[in-house]
């Protein structure tokens, strides 16, 4: 596996092929189908792997809602290491290995704490949902350019036009910053919170 991600992160994902793989480990590439019987069961063991860096979920101490955020910021953390695979995460028909367990136990987390079932399957749900997909919109935006870069294209708009870009220039180009994920985490989180008696 490590050698696939090293070839995800280096080249892109249609970079890993079994062949290449099979060249890359100096064995055949018939011997990789006795593991994998076609690429999609590699890529899903990528994702495996990779979901691993989710870490495991203890709500033993603290507010709850302050470890569902955490699990939020554990989940983008593990995509941005392999931001090739960050589409991924989008596309699979749904969370497998690794990423199921945690969502399962942080659910039952919740529920130890006081959380509904209902709500604490939604709030994770919800979590899980906006950690891939800010990932997925952060990954281009940080390829394309600096901060400063943006902020400057923003504020050369005509302003009678896009008075409100132009005035928040330099908000509107931090889209895909540390300070915007935890904005949009918390305010997501507290909606959770604030309907449920678990507080």
């Amino acid at each position: 596996m490590d050698t696939a991600l090293r070839l995800a992160d280096a080249e892109g994902l249609d970079a890993v092929s079994m062949r290449r793989l099979a060249r890359e480990l100096d064995v055949s590439p018939m011997s990789l189908y006795s593991y994998f019987e076609a690429k999609n069961d590699l890529v899903r063991a990528m994702l495996d792997v990779v979901s691993r860096g989710l870490g495991p979920a203890d709500v033993t101490d603290g507010d709850w809602s302050e470890h569902l955020a955490e699990m939020g910021r554990r989940m983008r953390a593990a995509i941005l290491e392999h931001p090739r695979l960050a589409q991924l995460f989008v596309t699979a028909p749904a969370l497998g290995g690794r990423a199921m367990y945690v969502v399962e136990d942080m659910i039952g987390a919740l529920r130890s704490k006081g959380v509904p079932g209902e709500t604490a399957l939604r709030a994770v749900y919800a979590v899980t949902a906006y950690a891939i997909g800010f990932v997925a919109q952060e990954v281009p935006r940080r390829d394309r350019g600096d901060t400063a870069s943006r902020q400057e294209a923003l504020a050369s708009l005509p302003g009678d036009r896009f008075p409100n870009l132009v005035e928040l220039a330099e908000l509107a180009a931090g889209f895909a910053s540390d300070e915007q994920f935890e904005s949009g985490l918390t305010a997501l989180i507290a909606g959770y919170a604030g309907g449920s008696p678990a507080q």
